[in-house]
């Protein structure tokens, strides 16, 4: 009797990336299970002599469905930052709040001012938009 060793089967599910672009427009991108992603200028060598320019592209993120340069499916231009949304990001957010109060009496003019700072990190995914 042969006994076999079960192994476990490892699950890769589909990832959702949020990219930024340099115009500071943002998208989602569900990328497969198995996908390859490269950052980098969007024309190789386009600073060097005797290469075409990027036509200004800046840097692009590339999505591949394998390991092979061949299996490129799509080239997305202008990435300023990209990552996974399963990473949790938190940003500091400082809020000032004060006041001044003018008073005026035979005298002339005195003032009181009160201010207050608060920082605290934010979820990004619980910030207000625009």
């Amino acid at each position: 009797m042969h006994k076999v060793k079960a192994e476990k089967e490892q699950v890769v599910k589909a990832r959702t990336i949020m990219v930024r672009t340099t115009d500071d427009k943002e998208f989602k991108l569900v990328v497969p299970a198995g996908s390859k992603l490269t950052f980098g200028p969007a024309v190789p060598y386009a600073n060097k002599p005797g290469y075409p320019s990027d036509g200004g592209r800046g840097y692009a993120l590339r999505v591949y469905a394998g390991k092979a340069a061949d299996t490129l499916m799509a080239c997305f231009c202008n990435v300023a930052e990209f990552r996974d949304l399963s990473l949790e990001v938190a940003k500091l957010v400082i809020r000032e709040a004060g006041k001044t109060v003018w008073k005026s009496d035979e005298k002339g003019y005195s003032t009181t001012t009160e201010a207050s700072t608060e920082r605290e990190f934010i979820p990004s995914d619980k910030l207000l938009k625009g």
